[in-house]
């Protein structure tokens, strides 16, 4: 455990960093307080330390990260900046699931068909598909299969993003 108050500080050190009050006792107008309060605090020049996000929420796509220090004389004040939100990441499908969702839609036999006449890389597409260990979107062949997989069964973008929406590992 630290011997600093972090709730308390006399500025900014070089470091950027708040110069945080010790904890435990403080000396004040030369007498050593024990388990110093706010007003001891206060008369030894420190102030409190703000850590509080920013009141308003980020704009859309965004979010706030802490970017340094400010100080005056009231207070010590944690900044921030609004980033860009990261990509989510990709998804990734069970095969159990997608195959429940394309043989209610009446997709399943026509989606094997199709496979066991193509090839990836010289392995029938079929037979990659049930070998397979995962089904990523980040796969750097998902989005050519998939925009030919939907050309063939003859599914809408709508249609097709609900049959993988249902298909999401870990999903409902």
């Amino acid at each position: 455990m630290d011997n600093i108050n972090r709730n308390w500080a006399s500025g900014i050190g070089e470091d950027g960093s708040p110069v945080y009050a010790p904890l435990f006792s403080l000396v004040v107008n030369g007498v050593t307080v024990y388990n110093p309060k706010a007003v001891h605090y206060r008369a030894a020049g420190y102030v409190p330390v703000v850590t509080a996000y920013p009141a308003e929420p980020a704009s859309e796509g965004k979010h706030w990260e802490a970017s340094g220090w400010e100080a005056d004389s009231t207070s010590v004040r944690r900044t921030y900046t609004a980033v860009d939100n990261p990509p989510p990441p990709p998804r990734l499908f069970s095969k159990l699931k997608l195959y429940a969702a394309l043989a209610q839609a009446g997709l399943w036999d026509a989606l094997v068909a199709w496979l066991q006449s193509q090839a990836v890389e010289g392995v029938n597409a079929y037979t990659a598909f049930d070998l397979a260990q995962e089904l990523s979107e980040a796969h750097p062949l998902f989005a050519s299969w998939y925009a030919a997989a939907k050309q063939v069964l003859g599914v809408t973008d709508e249609q097709a993003e609900a049959i993988l929406a249902a298909s999401v590992q870990g999903g409902a």
